[in-house]
């Protein structure tokens, strides 16, 4: 009989001496046995048992990762689920304030009409304060480049005379007003009667014929007559210059008090009362943007 080498020390080979010696043998190997069949059976029950826990173990994890898995998909559940209200919230917000923007929209368009109503008003009240301050003027003129030599005694007669050369008679007594303006070598002269002063005006440019006799009297060679102008005419009609000066228009001049245009030459003739009849007709929606 072969045994595992493990029990090799606890059994020697038989000896046919003695038949005591064979009993004892085989006494020894039913132990022997015995005992090797215990540990076999413990060793399967104790191998078992691991292998149940192994399993309790691996079922435990399983139900533990299944259990963290469902959290988790809860958690992420309830995360989405307080976005999708979230973004809800912002839907509705953003539909109020969509209504919000289109009544503004619509004040806004209101307020537009209301504006635009209110500076063609501004438009003509102004056209019609300038008609009135320039219809003030209607009897006077200005004359330029007069020297600042002639004393204010002296220029009342210098100035009768040299009005005079147009052929229309000027005296002292058919004026109403004759003085320097700002700008030193400025006049004004008002007269009484607006038929004088249109005569004057008609004829003015038979001075350019009269430098002796203009140099005669202490007077420049040449001496310019022009409209007296109210303030804001003066200013518009300095932005005619300017577009000239520009080539945004082809001419501009003053014609019977009234500031006249011409934005081509074979263009038609415009009169400017107010800068808004230059931004019309220019398409441009101020015409201090060009200056």
């Amino acid at each position: 009989t072969h045994l595992p080498p493990t029990f090799t020390n606890l059994y020697q080979p038989p000896s046919t001496s003695t038949h005591l010696q064979a009993t004892s043998t085989h006494l020894l190997i039913a132990d022997v046995d015995r005992v090797v069949r215990t540990w076999i059976t413990t060793a399967i029950f104790v191998f078992e048992k691991i292998i149940n826990i192994l399993v309790i173990q691996m079922s435990l994890t399983r139900n533990q990762l299944e259990k963290l898995s469902k959290k988790e998909v809860i958690d992420g559940s309830l995360k989405l689920s307080g976005i999708a209200e979230k973004l809800t919230k912002i839907e509705e917000k953003i539909e109020q304030l969509t209504a919000i923007n289109k009544d503004l929209e619509s004040q806004v368009a209101i307020s537009k009409n209301v504006t635009d109503l209110l500076h063609q008003r501004i438009i003509k009240l102004e056209k019609s304060q300038l008609s009135a301050s320039q219809y003030l003027r209607r009897d006077s003129l200005e004359i330029n480049k007069i020297p600042l030599k002639i004393s204010d005694a002296e220029l009342e007669g210098k100035i009768c005379s040299a009005l005079s050369l147009t052929g229309t008679p000027v005296t002292p007594e058919i004026l109403i007003a004759l003085h320097r303006l700002k700008a030193k070598d400025r006049l004004i002269v008002k007269f009484k009667d607006r038929k004088t002063r249109n005569e004057v005006m008609a004829s003015r440019r038979k001075l350019d014929l009269m430098s002796e006799e203009l140099v005669s009297l202490g007077l420049p060679e040449k001496i310019y007559l022009n409209d007296s102008l109210c303030v804001e005419l003066s200013e518009l009609f300095w932005k005619c210059r300017k577009l000239k000066s520009k080539s945004v228009i082809n001419s501009t001049w003053i014609y019977n008090n009234s500031i006249n245009v011409k934005v081509t030459e074979s263009g038609d003739i415009l009169k400017v009362l107010h800068k808004s009849d230059l931004e019309k007709v220019l398409g441009i929606d101020n015409i201090d943007t060009l200056m």
